[in-house]
């Protein structure tokens, strides 16, 4: 159970702009309405076969198509940067965490009995669990475990001698640092963006968007690592989509996919692009979203008749 950085699953109808609310800090809200297709579930693989490849479902390639009316309007030229400055000559990485780096499960215990609770009954023996930080007007305690993905390790350190990593959540950011600062100790990724910098559409339980466009980058050398593609929107071709890293029961216990290597497999097509002055060229050649998302977008047609 995820509860911060959780991602609407569910979103398989496409819907239209209405308004554009009030911009407040470095928030943005967006309202719209919703028409829902009935079509049987379609999903499509992407990437490069053999090397590194990811299915994606008809719900987000209808999202993709929904929103294509609005994409422009967030790819302008902003002001409002939520990252400093960078002069140095590295491409941009950005990364998700939840089921992208890690898996998170949570587990809230009231606090009439959380002495009656041992450390090891909370442990489920993954590779780190907290409690995090108690707030007065809590009526529990939250413990959080923690499972890293395969790889993850080897992953940062050596993505980041050729890479500037941004670990952007739509994450709560209390929950987000206690699993990073667990999980990069070594400070291995440079920025850290939350909730608060993500584009809310206010569809089903919320899309957290992350518009690349604020980061202030080269946006041809600016890529983003994500679970849930719908999240990279904005700038589809910027997107590298990967498998959700879940766990799944055996009985009473969570058990992980012992054969999970995305982080591994991806690494050499990072490696070899890295050095290009244009790596959306290379993303785009890798997984042709757009291309399939308007191929998608004509099944669902055909289907909603």
């Amino acid at each position: 159970m995820i509860a911060w950085d959780s991602q609407p699953n569910e979103l398989d109808y496409p819907f239209e702009q209405m308004s554009k609310e009030e911009e407040h800090d470095q928030y943005h809200h967006q309202e719209y309405d919703d028409r829902y297709y009935d079509y049987e579930e379609i999903t499509y693989l992407v990437g490069v076969r053999g090397v590194y490849e990811v299915i994606l479902d008809q719900g987000t390639m209808a999202f993709f198509e929904a929103i294509r009316g609005i994409e422009k309007q967030y790819n302008e030229d902003v002001e409002d940067y939520i990252l400093p400055p960078y002069t140095g000559k590295k491409p941009t990485l950005v990364l998700d965490m939840d089921e992208t780096l890690i898996h998170a499960a949570i587990d809230c215990i009231p606090i009439e009995s959380y002495r009656d609770y041992y450390a090891e009954e909370l442990n489920r023996g993954w590779d780190f669990f907290f409690c995090l930080p108690y707030i007065d007007d809590q009526d529990s305690h939250t413990i959080v475990n923690v499972k890293k993905r395969k790889g993850v390790d080897m992953f940062l350190e050596k993505m980041s001698k050729h890479f500037e990593l941004v670990l952007w959540t739509a994450g709560d950011k209390v929950y987000a640092d206690c699993i990073l600062d667990r999980l990069d100790p070594n400070g291995y990724i440079s920025h850290r963006l939350y909730r608060e910098h993500c584009t809310v559409l206010n569809i089903d339980n919320g899309v957290y968007m992350k518009n690349l466009k604020r980061l202030g980058r080269n946006m041809r050398r600016t890529l983003i690592l994500e679970n849930s593609p719908r999240n990279f929107g904005f700038q589809i071709d910027n997107g590298i989509p990967i498998t959700s890293f879940e766990a799944y029961f055996d009985g009473d216990v969570s058990v992980f996919d012992e054969t999970d290597e995305k982080l591994l497999e991806l690494t050499p097509l990072l490696m070899d692009c890295r050095n290009d002055d244009d790596l959306v060229d290379c993303v785009i050649n890798w997984f042709k979203i757009r291309e399939v998302s308007e191929t998608a977008a004509l099944i669902s047609g055909e289907l909603s008749y």
